[in-house]
This record gives structure tokens, sequence and C-alpha cells, in this order.
């Protein structure tokens, strides 16, 4: 129960054992077993859209709740149902929820493209209500790309779609293996076969893509190596003169990204700061909500890093960015936010 299952386990093994495949194997048999968890698998693998929908109706509820008895009233009253049910546990760090994408925002045709793919965790979950910038993530990426001379194709139906990890991690296999040929379809229709590069602004699904598209030609980058590579060479970046916490994803390190996600911070600032005792922030999808021991256990000594002139954190998982401000004491946010606001075009 306690299994992140994010696989850094098995970087560590000296011979390259990842338990957490393992883990979700016995999940996966438990699940087998359970015909309501089957049935609600299914129905959020067809719907996935309305539960999208219904996830920021929660978060609204939530956030409706916490103004009318207060924060520390409603994790009172949260607490017991956690211990009992497992349900999530409300803290400071929960996130509002997001607009639903269903606008198009107005941009020149350019020759270089690229498709963005928007997360499950950045369409249901806004910026941190404590973040200077609280501009929808998919606002920066329109931003950014244009300073650096990419027009964005964006899914029609973005809110339907899903890489297939919240299903594979609870051991739903075959609702996994659905959402990700769904997805692959259409990104094979939208990158005209691989001819544009495919970014997810979320490392974890960025890994779990390339794990399905080994044998097509998409050409698939989590947001923080896309930007490195690409983005950056043509961007005049002046970095802020303060320090800034980073925190690098477990799928960051499992795609062999780490390094680039560390050269976009450097760019960014002056000063950055990764503690070195830190090294899967636990937050694992979302057993921080439901599990909020295994979050703060992995992030107990992360607020004696941050220094008192420190304000800000960066990563490339909203879901794990969501755990960092709780534990940290500082807001969160994707790097791209960072790059966005020092940055102009050349």
């Amino acid at each position: 129960d306690t299994c992140a299952a994010t696989g850094l386990c098995g970087l560590k093994c000296p011979v390259g054992i990842n338990t957490g495949e393992f883990i979700k194997s016995l999940r996966a048999k438990q699940a087998s077993s359970s015909k309501v968890a089957l049935s609600l698998s299914r129905f959020a693998s067809k719907h996935f859209a309305v539960v999208a929908t219904g996830a920021r109706f929660g978060l609204t509820v939530m956030q409706v709740l916490e103004k009318a008895i207060g924060s520390s009233n409603l994790r009172s009253l949260s607490k017991p149902a956690n211990k009992l049910l497992g349900t999530p546990l409300y803290y400071s760090a929960w996130p509002r929820a997001e607009q639903p994408i269903n606008r198009k925002l107005q941009q020149p045709q350019k020759a270089k493209k690229l498709v963005y793919m928007p997360s499950c965790a950045s369409r249901i979950f806004a910026a941190d209500k404590l973040a200077d910038d609280k501009r929808p993530l998919l606002d920066v990426i329109y931003s950014l790309a244009a300073k650096a001379g990419y027009e964005v194709v964006l899914p029609k139906q973005a809110d339907s779609l899903c890489c297939g990890m919240p299903f594979a991690s609870k051991g739903f296999n075959k609702e996994s293996k659905n959402k990700s040929e769904q997805l692959l379809t259409e990104l094979e229709a939208l990158s005209n076969n691989g001819q544009y590069p495919i970014v997810f602004d979320a490392s974890p699904c960025a890994l779990t893509t390339l794990n399905a598209a080994q044998n097509t030609a998409l050409k698939i980058y989590e947001s923080a190596d896309f930007a490195a590579q690409h983005l950056l060479p043509n961007l005049q970046v002046t970095p802020v003169n303060e320090p800034v916490m980073l925190h690098v994803t477990c799928s960051s390190k499992r795609l062999g990204k780490e390094q680039s996600l560390v050269s976009l911070a450097k760019a960014c600032s002056n000063e950055v700061i990764i503690p070195a005792d830190i090294e899967c922030c636990g937050f694992a999808g979302d057993k921080g909500f439901n599990l909020p021991e295994l979050n703060g256990n992995a992030l107990k000594t992360l607020k004696q890093h941050v220094p008192k002139n420190c304000s800000r954190g960066v990563s490339n998982s909203r879901s794990c960015e969501i755990g960092l401000t709780e534990h940290s004491g500082i807001s969160y946010q994707s790097i791209l936010y960072l790059l966005d606001k020092q940055s102009h075009a050349i």
C-alpha cells in the first residue's frame, strides 16, 4: 500500500531490480478480484473527461468549505475519514481547481510546430494559491513557444486523454493500455506521424508515453528537456539573483534527463539548491492526498534546506509540486514559469 511504485529503486539497485513493477503486479491481482473497482476503472477510462470535471468540482467544493470553516477545521474534519477509509486528507497546499481547456489562444501560424499534451494534473490542479504567477500552465507554454518561434498544436479533446499511468499504478492494466493506445493514436495524427515534437508538461506522463511509443516514429519530450534543447537557444534569459529550490523528479531520473532540468534551472537562477538527502518526494500520483505519511516522511528534511531569502521552488510535475509546497513552506511550480518570467525572444 505504501509503495510509491515510481521505479526509482531500480536505479539504486546494483542489479536493476524495480520492486515497483512487482508491487503493481500484486495490485493487478487485487484489483481483478473486486467487481466494484473494475467497474469504476472502466467508467473512468471511458468517461475520463467526466472524471476530470468531477475532480475539479470536488476541489472547488473544498475551497468553499475552507473559506466557510477555515483550513484547520477542514483538516480536522478530513482526518478521521483519511485514517479509516483512506480518503484524501486536506492540508494548506491543497490546489484550487483549474479552468477547463475550452478556448483557443490566438497565435500566428509558424513553420516550427510543437504538439503540447497537457497532463491530467495540470488540467485539474490550478497554480499554487501562494505563487506569484497564477496563470494556467497552458498559458505559460503558449508564451514560451511564441518567444521561441513555435506554433502550439493542442488536442481538441484533451480532457478525454490520459497516458494510462494512473490506471497502471493501481493495477488496472487493461484500462491503462486502452488509454495509452487512444493517446498514441491522437498524437500520431497531431504530430503528422512524428514530424512535430510532442511535449508533456509532467515528466511521469512523458516517461509512460515514451515506453508505450517505442515502436513508433513519435518524438516525445518532457517539457524541461524540450525547453533546454529547443527553447533555450532561442531565448535571452536573465537569471534571478536569488536562491531557487529544485526538485528532480523520479521520472526525470529514469528518463536520463536529470541534467536537462538542472541546466535549465541554472540558466534561470544564479543559485540552484538540490537537497542531497531527498530522492523521491513520495507524493506518487495521488498518494500524497490519500497516504500523506509517505509524502511527509520523504520530505521530512526539506524545510531545513530552504534558505531564509528563498521564496520559490521549481520542478516538472504538478502533483509532486503540491507535496513540495506543503513541506517546504515555499511555493513550488513548473520550471517553465520561471523560464517564461526571466526570458524574452532573441
